[in-house]
């Protein structure tokens, strides 16, 4: 027994090998002209008129099921169409296999879907992801991704992601102590953006370790002095004429 929904988007029982559409209290055959009706009492469903349509299909009824799944999936999921065809496969009998649309089919119905109910594609970048209004003005809960990258093979891979509230030391020896106590090799040396206050931390928890100042960094950090220098010259300047 199962209830689904029809392409006009209303309720259909599926139950001993018939379709029901519901009519008022009950559920009556989907096959214009026929008797068939079904109830719904306390949990159970019973059949109070007999068909005269046809005989009980079981497999039709596994067909219609099976359409159903890839229909609800593909609205409600970013799946590829050939997981949601292979999860409704998995929920029907081998003898109503045989009767199933074939795969191309399937993933046409998908893909007509998704185009009517215009769901959107699963994000490539970045760039590809919109956030409500709402969400874009509600306060920040961190205040920046901490990551620390390693060397391996002569490649420099991130190996870790971190969250943090501040850039308070407390906050970067919390975050390192927790580093040290699941990473049994202890750095030599570390490459840090000459933060003070990540420096500082470094120096509590690896005490041993050699503290080295990126180049990327310090470059920058020149850069701005001289940026600004020229700035405030040209400010002197325009002020003594």
């Amino acid at each position: 027994m199962s209830i689904i929904k029809s392409s006009k988007n209303c309720d259909q029982l599926l139950f001993d090998g018939y379709r029901y559409r519901r009519d008022k209290l009950a559920w009556r055959c989907v096959t214009n002209g026929c008797k068939g009706r079904a109830s719904y009492d306390k949990g159970i469903y019973t059949t109070y008129q007999n068909h005269i349509c046809r005989a009980p299909d079981p497999d039709e009824i596994e067909k219609v099921l099976y359409n159903y799944e890839i229909k609800k999936n593909a609205q409600q999921s970013h799946d590829p169409p050939r997981l949601i065809i292979q999860n409704a496969r998995l929920k029907i009998s081998l003898d109503a296999a045989i009767n199933i649309p074939q795969y191309i089919a399937s993933q046409r119905s998908i893909q007509r879907v998704r185009r009517g109910k215009d769901i959107p594609t699963e994000p490539k970048t970045f760039a590809d992801i919109i956030i409500p209004l709402n969400y874009q003005v509600a306060p920040t809960l961190f205040e920046q991704m901490y990551a620390v990258h390693g060397s391996i093979h002569g490649k420099k891979l991130p190996l870790l992601y971190s969250l943090l509230p501040n850039k308070d030391q407390k906050t970067y020896e919390d975050l390192f102590g927790i580093v040290a106590q699941h990473a049994q090799r202890k750095p030599n040396y570390i490459t840090i953006d000459f933060e003070k206050a990540a420096e500082n931390a470094f120096n509590v928890i690896y005490p041993q370790c050699k503290i080295l100042g990126c180049f990327f960094h310090f470059k920058k950090c020149i850069w701005k002095h001289i940026c600004l220098r020229i700035t405030f010259k040209k400010q002197i300047s325009g002020q003594r004429k």
